[in-house]
């Protein structure tokens, strides 16, 4: 049976040299053994070598994959998640905030230091009118041939075995991630992908727009975050190895199910009246 990893794949220096672009109207960090491409290569990479996936239907972001001219750390293509604007409102509190990109990027680099896979950050671009966030762009290496943990789980015959070794990896990456200062806030299964090589598996989380970070994540906060998992059937063995001996911890078990019937119950009704 192959072994499921999740170690972070960038050492701590990596993160020392990112340098300032200023391009086309467009300001952010990148790492500098792309700073030229990107440079070179923006016009095109916006107006012709573009394949764009639109992820829901407002159209807040989508992805854009970009073939690089050389292997780069192994890696020969990157993924561009870009943002759109939402609204005036949310358009509006940009102006007292982060880009999306430039929160997720941070993100990214946070769990990467940690010994946290993630997609590998590259850059993150946004771009600003009257200082009104009105295009973000993040930019990370490419995941090929991912399967999401949620598909995996909800298959008709899953392989007992790698289910077991996915609820274990997933409890121990979050264990960390939030022993760690970080709240993810759309902790769900589709967001954790599992990339297969002829050895092993490779455990990632992505999306991480949402993050916030704390000093110490109290109890109560690190249960509503893993309310959104949705483990089903598998929901006591995950909480088991996550709580471990943590006695806090076990006694909101209860407030898990509640708030995940709650959760529903609101989805419903916001459905309803659309």
């Amino acid at each position: 049976m192959k072994e499921i990893f999740y170690t972070g794949s960038m050492e701590s220096d990596f993160f020392k040299n990112y340098r300032k672009i200023n391009i086309a109207g467009y300001q952010g960090y990148c790492h500098p053994d792309i700073y030229d491409f990107l440079i070179d290569g923006f016009n095109q990479f916006r107006k012709e070598n573009i394949v764009p996936h639109v992820l829901n239907k407002n159209k807040r972001s989508k992805f854009i994959h970009w073939k690089l001219p050389s292997h780069f750390l192994g890696i020969n293509e990157l993924t561009c998640k870009v943002f759109e604007p939402k609204g005036f409102w949310r358009n509006f509190i940009g102006l007292f905030k982060k880009s999306k990109a430039e929160r997720s990027f941070n993100s990214a680099c946070f769990l990467q230091s940690r010994g946290l896979d993630t997609p590998l950050p590259f850059a993150w671009l946004v771009k600003r009118k009257f200082r009104l966030i009105r295009q973000g762009i993040y930019i990370t290496e490419r995941i090929e041939q991912f399967k999401k943990v949620k598909r995996i789980l909800r298959k008709e015959k899953p392989d007992p075995q790698l289910i077991r070794q996915i609820i274990k990896k997933v409890a121990d990456y979050v264990l960390i991630m939030h022993n760690s200062g970080m709240i993810h806030r759309d902790l769900n299964l589709a967001n954790f992908l599992l990339t297969e090589s002829k050895t092993s598996y490779r455990l990632l989380l992505i999306d991480l727009n949402r993050a916030r970070f704390y000093h110490n994540i109290s109890s109560f906060r690190r249960m509503k975050d893993i309310t959104r998992l949705y483990w089903k059937e598998h929901e006591n063995s995950f909480l088991t190895l996550y709580c471990k001996e943590n006695k806090n911890l076990q006694r909101l078990f209860p407030f898990v199910e509640f708030y995940q019937r709650w959760r529903k119950l609101r989805r419903k009704f916001i459905n309803y009246f659309k």
